[in-house]
């Protein structure tokens, strides 16, 4: 047993484990103002956000989704990721031998042993939106969430606030990879309803960005609302000069009821990032992202790729003239052969070969 002390970022990770179980703990870094904050990495290399991610000291146990909430453990725990700042934190460890815990929503992390108690912690600083949602055991989790937002509160915070069982009326942990995907999802359901009373954008645009090995096009179209993604590992397998399917999941103006199983997670953390954008314009528009995967890309990373990666190119659109400038634009960008892109896709396959003449 070792005694380990340091600050950790308002970050509790919550691992899936197998059947019903999870592992909480948290995670101390020499970089903590920068640990769990995604729209910082974006300055990063692969490298170093790997390397980042690695150095923490996150000692896990094992709880259950329902009867470890009121865990004593569990309970500090919450208390560090209801912080809005770093928080010093002592905890007893059984130290084991240090590993990499990969994961393809949440990013890699380094594990330092089994937690085996939180001893103490200081420094912990509550904002009023989060103290409010946190106890109002009478508001409903979606109602929490679009106040938090709407009260100004990042989207990765409310991730953690959602995991640690802090939100909504009947509380329970949740793995911090379906928490990502819940908040992406709900957020921009709930956006999208307003979206789509909002008159139709008036021009063809399209906007590019790469980060870390993911290469982003996206399409923005002057019809009602509609969104379709679609995922290519062409030039990361080296096919990119074959004609091939694609992983794509779309929806039309009334959203989508079943889940993206193509595309996954990252469709939901595109959907929001595209959500976003058409609310704070005011306009509805169809919009298709174009991903692709190269041979830059490092696993386990973490989706905030697809959220800030879709986010980015969005805020730097290009107009173009027509859909089929616009196409051209698009596929001229990736590297992947436009026709696997037209094959795969729910939306091009509907329209005729003029369309995509540039």
């Amino acid at each position: 047993m070792e005694r380990v002390y340091g600050t950790t970022s308002p970050f509790i990770f919550l691992s899936l484990r197998a059947g019903s179980a999870l592992s909480i703990g948290p995670s101390i870094s020499p970089n903590p103002l920068i640990f769990a904050d995604p729209e910082k990495w974006i300055n990063l290399s692969a490298a170093d956000l790997l390397r980042l991610r690695l150095s923490s000291q996150t000692s896990l146990k094992y709880v259950h989704p329902t009867f470890s909430i009121n865990d004593s453990d569990v309970s500090k725990l919450r208390e560090v990721a209801l912080s809005q700042k770093c928080v010093d934190i002592e905890v007893s460890v059984s130290k084991g031998p240090r590993r990499a815990l990969y994961d393809s929503f949440t990013g890699a992390i380094g594990i330092s042993g089994s937690l085996e108690r939180v001893l103490k912690y200081s420094g912990t600083e509550y904002s009023k939106p989060i103290e409010k949602a946190f106890s109002d055991r009478g508001l409903r989790a979606a109602d929490a969430i679009r106040y938090l937002y709407d009260s100004g509160v990042n989207i990765y915070k409310i991730q953690q606030l959602l995991s640690v069982g802090a939100l909504g009326i009947n509380r329970k942990l949740v793995a911090t990879r379906w928490s990502i995907t819940a908040i992406d999802s709900t957020l921009s359901t709930q956006l999208l309803r307003r979206v789509s009373q909002y008159n139709i954008i008036s021009n063809y645009y399209v906007g590019k960005s790469y980060i870390m090995g993911n290469r982003f096009a996206v399409i923005v179209e002057p019809e009602s609302y509609s969104f379709e993604m679609l995922e290519s590992w062409a030039p990361y397998y080296g096919t990119e000069n074959s004609v091939q399917r694609v992983a794509r999941d779309n929806e039309g103006h009334f959203g989508r009821k079943d889940y993206a199983d193509e595309v996954e997670g990252a469709y939901y953390a595109a959907r929001f990032a595209a959500a976003q954008f058409l609310e704070r314009i005011g306009r509805q528009a169809s919009i298709t992202v174009l991903m692709e995967v190269d041979r830059n890309w490092i696993p386990s990373l973490g989706v905030w790729r697809v959220r800030e990666g879709v986010k980015e190119a969005l805020n730097s659109l290009i107009k173009h003239d027509d859909r089929a400038s616009a196409y051209g634009d698009a596929f001229g960008y990736m590297k992947t052969r436009r026709e696997s892109w037209i094959i795969s896709s729910f939306r091009f396959r509907q329209l005729k070969i003029t369309d995509f003449l540039s």
